[in-house]
């Protein structure tokens, strides 16, 4: 569902989550319930074991982001990450990337 949000629309979302730059787990579980609500994956046709691994697969990338354990991550690089699975091409994800 992220390939159809704008860069800048996700980003917001995770900024608006963060606390002193950083998000922690349960803030970037909370930013996905909102971006990707439950109703939309089950409407999409997905199983309660795909969405499982879906929610593995989101949870990896965050702590691809997260550097020290329970400490957070990065807002920013999250973000900059995260615009890759959005909409748009390579040109406009990279310049979003870099206005973080």
């Amino acid at each position: 569902q992220l390939h159809t949000r704008d860069p800048g629309e996700v980003a917001v979302v995770l900024l608006n989550e963060s606390e002193d730059g950083m998000l922690f787990k349960k803030d970037f579980d909370r930013c996905l319930r909102q971006l990707i609500p439950f109703k939309q994956l089950n409407e999409g046709g997905l199983d309660q074991g795909a969405i499982q691994e879906l929610s593995q697969v989101y949870s990896a990338f965050y702590y691809a982001f997260e550097r020290h354990e329970n400490m957070g991550a990065d807002v920013n690089e999250l973000a900059a990450g995260f615009s890759l699975l959005c909409a748009g091409n390579k040109s406009e994800k990279l310049a979003h990337a870099w206005e973080l």
